[in-house]
């Protein structure tokens, strides 16, 4: 398990040259940063991070999460203030995003002219992560147990849950637009690929094969292809599905308090979010993933759940 990252780090050697600057993947690189540290590579993790951290935000995204991690396991006053202001880095980063990110895509990307699907990937893509920071600032306040900190962990937990929600909101209409752009596309080659020609029927036919069912299409969804609008649905659903599930679990009269706060605690929509997060290629796939590990073999068990969102009588 030690030797398991070496080859990683080998490989991302290059990429900040000039010769890879094209072969640059930022989603790719921080998913593996992620993996070395659930594999105890808490080092080699923190190497990479640190390395791309002003580069990419998914990266900075990694770099204080391995501060939040730390601060987590070792509970120490100095790795907690650390951490937070970590965090605090990384939110005001991605809020001030206009000159991190074209930095970032003027020194990696080929392309002139960024297209208007690359600005909503972006601004999505640090709208979650500005949420996540929030996420975890709440839960490192939480540790200091006393009323001003809950009411501090509290707020920023809110600010996080609006823009979860509204994020979860648009990625998902944006999905449903890319679905219905592609029914249309076939439904159009269909009724079009009856034809006296033969061939160009078959050459319909298999268009609708390529480039409907299986590829990108460019002017559905605002120009993002499904593989971005699905990672992107993962990341929000991560924030989306823990405050849900989470928030599921405290006793009834509690949740209708917490709900007229502007809360959700809905227990099943928590573990699809979840589920459907773990088999993306979002960097938090592998932590959704024991997200659901740690409520199946754990949490159900314990408090004896069944699948309503209230405990057992």
């Amino acid at each position: 398990m030690a030797e398991g990252p070496q080859p990683y780090l080998e490989d991302m050697n290059g990429i900040a040259s000039g010769d890879h600057e094209s072969c640059f993947d930022d989603v790719e690189m921080a998913a593996t940063g992620i993996n070395m540290l659930l594999n105890n590579g808490f080092q080699e993790a923190f190497a990479l991070f640190d390395k791309y951290k002003n580069e990419s935000p998914l990266m900075h995204s990694g770099y204080s999460f391995v501060f939040f991690m730390q601060a987590l396991m070792s509970y120490e006053e100095e790795k907690l203030g650390e951490a937070q202001r970590v965090l605090q880095e990384t939110e005001k980063h991605c809020s001030t995003q206009d000159g991190f990110v074209k930095s970032f895509r003027r020194k990696f990307s080929k392309k002139k002219n960024v297209k208007a699907a690359l600005r909503i990937e972006e601004r999505i893509t640090n709208q979650v992560i500005v949420a996540d920071c929030l996420l975890y600032q709440a839960v490192l306040v939480f540790t200091n147990q006393d009323i001003s900190s809950y009411v501090k962990g509290g707020w920023l937990l809110r600010k996080a849950w609006k823009i979860y929600e509204r994020l979860h909101k648009e990625v998902t209409s944006l999905m449903d637009s890319l679905v219905q752009g592609k029914v249309s596309r076939i439904s159009k080659s269909f009724s079009s690929s009856v034809d006296p020609e033969p061939a160009d029927a078959m050459a319909e036919i298999s268009g609708i094969d390529h480039a409907a069912v299986n590829g990108v299409i460019d002017d559905c969804g605002e120009g993002l292809s499904a593989d971005v609008l699905t990672r992107l649905l993962g990341a929000v659903n991560f924030g989306y599905g823990t405050f849900q599930l989470c928030l599921s679990m405290v006793p009834p009269r509690i949740l209708k308090l917490i709900e007229f706060l502007g809360f959700e605690g809905d227990r099943e929509v928590g573990l699809s979010c979840l589920a459907f997060t773990s088999h993306t290629k979002d960097m938090k796939a592998p932590l959704a993933t024991l997200a659901l590990l740690w409520y199946h073999t754990v949490l159900r068990p314990f408090f004896a759940l069944d699948g309503a969102n209230h405990f057992q009588a």
